[in-house]
């Protein structure tokens, strides 16, 4: 009556191992309505009955052996009902035996588990693909007991990312607040307070700097949300996913960085280029007014150091140019071996004997398109720096190479671009530079070197140098190491020509044509018109075009030379030029600006042909490129 009542499966058998035993020898209802057969059916008959396609030899095979011992049995196969239809029956099977031990029979209970194995086999899979998932994110994917102040649970991409093994961070012997940046603590502490007061589903986010097990510092983004409660409502364990970040936040801060220089680039440009206007002024009229006095007396004193002084400023304003990239270059096509090996004479000068300077050259460089007095700048400079590192000596190593930027490069380096490039290399084994230094390097008037040592501009010069000729350039640095300078110039396939001859200033020779002036300003009009007639030239001026226009119908003479400023309200200098041409085609054209981005130029780079004279200039520089000009071709 018990057996019939049992909400289980019951089925009793011989105890008959060999074939073709066993046989059954009782079921109850409860085994009916599981398989469908009645006790009627399945008496005398043995369980094989509910065997079929599925059903699993190697279960059969240990439920045999065990039974053979006389041992209990339980386990999980697919047995089929009377009208074929599959389910999934946990057995569990124990020896009945009579008072002197032996064994008279099987006694087996039956279930149906199929929903259970199915609700299993679900679980079992989800929780494959969330294994698979966190083990291919690339990511850390972590559980977080608050409670006990600990790791739960760390996905394997922990190793990649920070060097750890998921198993170290969750036995508890490397505390996840051990690695993190004691600046950042306080930061994780104030977020992890807000998730134990906040609802379920809100997520906190926080980027902190972790340590990875070689020593240096990873920055991880953090997403956190709770996902158990303790029964007061409590966070008990959070899950989060953690991110590195520390290559993007690199990138952002080279971009950032970039801009900043642009925006200071601008500014500088635009005072640079008023203020050449007033250095023209002040350059010219001071050299007037020495050549002018007897040299016994006292006042040529003052006004040479005025001309010192605004000699200095004009450097400046042209230092400031540079790292604009708004001075007007003269780019050709050379092979940077040669400039090396002409600035390594002068270098050799200025480098004291307790520092060694060491070139490596490749034999086979391809060329450059390049402003080569401006590149040769970039080298002085750089190997000063250098110089100035090593107050006790030490060596100065400048190299070249053929490189290829591809992309895995260029994904780590904001703002360029695939290709091929002339690498130029300057390093010194100095007191090098830490992070802080080395994220302000490129500004201008920044410098770590004693007041009245440096102006701060001599890097930010290189920058915008190496910048207008489509380059870049990069430094790496550490406290005690030295430091690297590397400048990348894109290849150029043109034949290279003969870089320019260095040539020795000659006597200034005046003359009798006529020269037109045309500036906008009228304190710079003003001093070249009188250093010009000081040489002799017979010289005409105009405020702006339409008035040099007007003036040159009015002549009967021709008018030799146009010396014109480019930019100008109304009418530019090269309209002027053209218009000018048109009524004297013989005219010669020379233009002078503080910095321009059109007009005579393209993207900085000055149209060949054209004659040109930057401001600031002195008399003497103006008269020798009026007369270089009037005797060209």
């Amino acid at each position: 009556m018990a057996l019939e009542q049992a909400p289980d499966a019951v089925m009793v058998t011989t105890a008959d191992l060999d074939p073709p035993g066993p046989f059954i020898v009782y079921v109850n209802s409860a085994f009916t309505r599981l398989t469908g057969y009645s006790p009627e059916e399945m008496k005398g008959k043995t369980p094989r009955v509910l065997q079929g396609e599925r059903t699993q030899r190697e279960v059969l095979d240990d439920l045999k052996r065990c039974l053979q011992r006389g041992q209990p049995f339980v386990g999980r196969t697919f047995n089929y009902r009377k009208n074929g239809e599959e389910f999934l029956m946990e057995a569990s099977i124990a020896p009945l035996r009579d008072e002197s031990g032996n064994i008279m029979y099987f006694m087996a209970v039956l279930r149906d588990v199929t929903d259970v194995w199915r609700v299993e086999e679900s679980l079992r899979q989800n929780e494959r693909l969330l294994r698979h998932v966190s083990d291919t994110l690339p990511a850390v994917l972590f559980v977080y007991d608050i409670e006990n102040e600990r790791l739960r649970y760390v996905s394997r991409e922990s190793l990649a990312i920070i060097g750890y093994l998921p198993g170290e961070l969750t036995a508890g012997d490397t505390p996840p607040e051990g690695l993190v940046h004691p600046d950042d603590l306080p930061l994780l502490e104030k977020e992890m307070l807000k998730l134990q007061r906040a609802s379920d589903g809100t997520m906190v986010e926080a980027e902190c700097r972790v340590q990875h097990r070689a020593g240096d510092w990873k920055w991880l983004a953090l997403r956190a949300a709770v996902f158990d409660r303790l029964p007061d409502g409590s966070a008990r364990q959070l899950l989060g996913v953690a991110i590195d970040v520390t290559e993007s936040r690199r990138l952002r801060e080279q971009l950032v960085q970039s801009s900043k220089l642009e925006s200071l680039g601008r500014l500088a440009g635009g005072v640079a280029h008023d203020f050449n206007n007033l250095l023209t002024v002040m350059q010219s009229y001071a050299e007037m007014a020495q050549s002018v006095l007897p040299e016994e007396h006292s006042a040529r004193t003052y006004v040479g150091q005025i001309l010192k002084a605004s000699e200095q400023a004009s450097n400046l304003t042209n230092q400031m140019l540079a790292f604009a990239r708004r001075r007007i270059i003269s780019p050709q096509v050379f092979n940077l071996n040669e400039l090396v090996r002409e600035a390594e004479v002068f270098l050799r000068r200025l480098i004291p004997e307790n520092i060694q300077m060491v070139t490596v050259l490749s034999p086979d460089l391809w060329q450059v398109h390049a402003d080569p007095t401006q590149i040769e700048q970039v080298i002085l400079n750089l190997a000063i720096n250098a110089r100035d590192a090593m107050p006790e000596g030490g060596v100065i190593t400048i190299e070249t190479a053929n490189v290829t930027l591809d992309e895995a490069y260029v994904a780590h380096h904001a703002e360029v671009q695939q290709g091929e490039y002339v690498l130029l290399v300057v390093s010194d084994t100095g007191i090098g530079m830490d992070e802080r230094t080395l994220a302000r390097v490129f500004e201008p008037f920044f410098t770590t070197k004693e007041v009245g040592k440096g102006t701060g501009l001599g890097l930010s010069t290189c920058y915008g140098i190496v910048k207008q000729a489509g380059g870049s350039i990069w430094v790496y640095s550490e406290p005690g190491k030295g430091t690297t300078f590397k400048v990348y110039l894109p290849r150029a396939t043109d034949i290279p020509t003969a870089l320019p001859e260095r040539v020795e200033r000659r006597r200034v020779e005046g003359g009798n044509e006529t020269v037109l002036v045309v500036e906008d300003n009228d304190a710079v009009r003003e001093v070249a018109v009188a250093a010009l007639q000081a040489r002799g030239y017979r010289v005409l001026q105009a405020a702006n075009g339409e008035e040099a226009l007007e003036l040159v119908q009015s002549l009967a003479e021709p008018v030799h030379l146009l010396l014109t400023d480019v930019i100008m309200p109304g009418l530019s200098g090269a309209v002027l030029a053209m218009k000018l041409r048109e009524i004297q085609p013989q005219v010669k054209v020379l233009y002078t600006s503080g910095y321009t981005e059109n007009v005579i130029v393209h993207h900085g780079v000055l149209i060949e042909g054209t004659a040109f004279l930057p401001k600031p200039y002195r008399p003497a520089e103006l008269a020798r490129r009026v007369r270089e000009v009037l005797d060209s071709g």
